[in-house]
């Protein structure tokens, strides 16, 4: 919007647009827009003109240019005050004049009643931080109160056995419990389970289904076996078994499960597994080093021929045993690649 404060006479005025004050001179170059010069103006409004004037003359003086500052003494209601005194004055200038000079009048006139608007305050940006900050634990908790409507977190609880904690950035529901039942040194130094030791298994809505679950599983070595079964037989997916630690004692391999489904496959599942891990510590307190059955002889002799009949393949035989590769054909980085390499069973 652009503002305008004009004097006692209408060929000279004062434009402020935008932060920019700029003084510049209306002239009417038209002949016919002459005001009537038989009409003496009142006392009262050449009074009123004239302290519109003298209160502009500052303005002029300091807002000259195109780049100056803006002019922060400036008043608003200063400003307002000047215009509807310069409103006033066109009013009775109106009423002496006729033609087209009376209309441009007029239009001015009505011009500046529409422009007297209040000017709102800037909102002090600590407000405004603290009006965000409000906002935005608003959304968070709305975001946590969504995402426990949509997965219900108790149902979670209540299958695992375990209580699980919410993490309302990335809707994350997670249960987890430490290993601490079985002591575990590492380079002779015993770890505590916060280092390490900790089972957990997190959930989220899935795209195409209720919910999807990714965890990790602290397993030893006596319980990988019956674990990896209990989890496939249950719908869950196994997808690495690994270690952490060298020199560790009892050996220790975290198992990665997961899976697609509803929450209560997902949490059934997973609580299976974790059931599975207290039996057999129940029974065996302390992990087994060898898997218990009669050990095997130190000479081998095994015959090949029938073995080589059942897969179809030839064996390579040496010292009483038999080996069988079985390749498959790949590529990588646009290189073909097969069993001598690598990709085989």
């Amino acid at each position: 919007m652009m503002t305008v404060i004009v004097s006692e006479h209408d060929a000279h005025a004062v434009a402020i647009v935008g932060n920019t004050h700029a003084v510049c001179a209306i002239r009417c170059r038209e002949e016919n827009c002459k005001p009537r010069n038989d009409v003496v103006p009142r006392a009262e409004e050449t009074e009123k003109a004239q302290t519109c004037s003298e209160a502009t003359a500052p303005l002029r003086r300091l807002s000259s240019g195109s780049h100056r500052r803006r002019n922060v003494g400036v008043n608003a209601r200063w400003v307002n005050a000047c215009r509807r005194r310069r409103a006033a004055l066109l009013r009775s200038k109106w009423r002496h004049h006729s033609g087209r000079h009376r209309q441009r009048i007029g239009r001015t006139t009505r011009q500046y009643i529409c422009s007297l608007r209040p000017i709102p305050k800037r909102q002090p940006i600590k407000l405004k931080a603290i009006s965000l900050l409000f906002t935005t634990a608003a959304a968070l908790a709305a975001g946590a109160n969504a995402f426990a409507a949509e997965l219900d977190t108790a149902k979670i609880d209540e299958l695992t056995g375990l209580k699980g904690k919410l993490n309302q950035q990335e809707g994350v529901y997670k249960v987890t419990f430490p290993r601490a039942e079985v002591p575990v040194s590492v380079d002779g130094w015993k770890m505590p389970p916060f280092m390490g030791l900790g089972t957990w298994a997190a959930f989220v809505k899935g795209a195409h289904s209720e919910a999807m679950m990714m965890g990790d599983t602290v397993v030893f070595e006596d319980e990988v076996n019956v674990v990896l079964s209990t989890a496939l037989e249950n719908g869950l997916e196994v997808t690495a078994l690994h270690n952490h630690f060298f020199f560790d004692e009892p050996k220790v391999y975290f198992m990665h499960i997961g899976g697609s489904g509803t929450v209560a496959q997902l949490a059934g599942g997973a609580r299976k597994v974790y059931d599975k891990i207290k039996e057999i510590r129940a029974a065996n307190p302390q992990p087994k080093n060898a898997f218990g059955y009669e050990a095997l002889g130190e000479k081998n002799s095994i015959t090949a021929t029938p073995l080589n009949e059942i897969f179809g393949l030839q064996g390579e035989a040496k010292d009483g045993m038999v080996k069988f590769v079985i390749g498959r054909k790949s590529s990588m980085h646009g290189v073909e690649i097969g069993k001598e390499i690598g990709v085989n069973t």
